[in-house]
């Protein structure tokens, strides 16, 4: 038995071959034979053209999976290896939708999809095509955060348009203060902060700012959900004669690549009068928390000493009538 597959063809030409007259005589055996004739359904898989889908950074995107069928099929649309910082989702007509996991994310990922034939003849096997597509998340600018450690390491995050932190200190102390620690965060990567402090002294003093190179031990996790791929932090310090009274102010903002300012923070430090050598200051009326006031930074007037156990003070003397002198002695 011979087998002949024939393709379906639409028409026929004048090329088909008629039937062989009755009358024609057969010499031999061989001049016929047992034919089969088996029709083929044509079709050919579906292929993904998209390579690269481009999503923009905290958007939700909606995006078409380019396809190709020659015979211009149905197809159904799956995912088959989810993206992995995506969550997405596709329709059966191929329409795909994502969104990140973590906001403020950007970069690259990958998703799998498959692309199969519906509605075929019974007898028809349908085909598929599978094709793994690359994510690009474009990122976009993001405004930095300035948070602000104190010297009992005290968190604070407010936000623009100023935040200020006073600190009271006495005279006659030490001649040092640590004032806290600036951090400024973004969750962009490759991000580069330029300071522009500004400083209003008291007499000499001075102050330094001293870039930590390592960040990693900053706590912020305890205190924001956010991740933040670029972060600098600043310790601040002061210097000044310990016989100086008064105030000094501290501004501080920066600036990064882009021009774009951080927010700030400013600084107060206020020296206040301390002749109290062995004692606290005390207010006659207000009590002790009444010297807190910053006003202590320009007199001790209205002020008293109150003597530590194991000294006594002399009543103030006038000296030519000009200096009142606060005198202690230890017994």
């Amino acid at each position: 038995m011979q087998f002949f597959i024939q393709k379906i063809c639409p028409d026929f030409n004048s090329a088909v071959r008629k039937k062989r007259d009755a009358s024609i005589e057969l010499e031999s055996p061989l001049h016929y034979s047992l034919v089969k004739i088996e029709k083929t359904f044509i079709n050919y898989p579906p292929k993904i053209v998209s390579k690269t889908l481009d999503i923009t950074e905290d958007v939700i995107a909606d995006l078409t999976i380019e396809t190709e069928d020659p015979e211009d099929d149905t197809l159904i649309y799956n995912i088959v290896d989810e993206p992995e910082n995506l969550q997405c989702n596709i329709t059966s007509d191929g329409n795909l939708r994502c969104k990140a996991i973590e906001d403020d994310f950007y970069g690259e990922d990958d998703v799998t999809v498959e692309v199969t034939e519906t509605d075929l003849p019974a007898f028809e096997q349908p085909m598929s095509h599978t094709k793994q597509l690359k994510l690009v998340i474009h990122g976009t600018p993001d405004k930095t955060e300035r948070f602000f450690f104190d010297s009992n390491e005290t968190f604070y995050a407010e936000k623009r348009p100023s935040f200020w932190h006073t600190i009271l200190v006495n005279a006659n102390r030490s001649s040092t203060h640590y004032a806290g620690r600036v951090v400024l965060a973004d969750v962009d990567g490759g991000e580069i902060f330029f300071p522009i402090p500004r400083f209003s002294a008291l007499g000499d003093a001075a102050y330094s700012l001293k870039r930590l190179t390592n960040t990693s031990d900053i706590p912020l996790t305890n205190y924001t959900t956010r991740r933040y791929r670029s972060v600098e932090a600043y310790d601040i310090e002061f210097e000044y004669s310990p016989d100086l009274q008064g105030n000094m102010t501290l501004d501080f903002i920066a600036r990064n690549a882009d021009g774009i300012y951080t927010p700030g923070v400013t600084i107060y430090v206020y020296v206040l009068e301390n002749p109290c050598i062995h004692g606290q200051c005390h207010h006659p009326i207000l009590g002790y928390d009444a010297c807190e006031d910053p006003a202590r930074s320009r007199s001790f007037s209205g002020f008293e000493c109150v003597c530590e156990p194991g000294n006594h003070a002399y009543e103030p003397l006038v000296i030519q009538g000009l200096m009142h002198v606060h005198s202690f002695v230890q017994y």
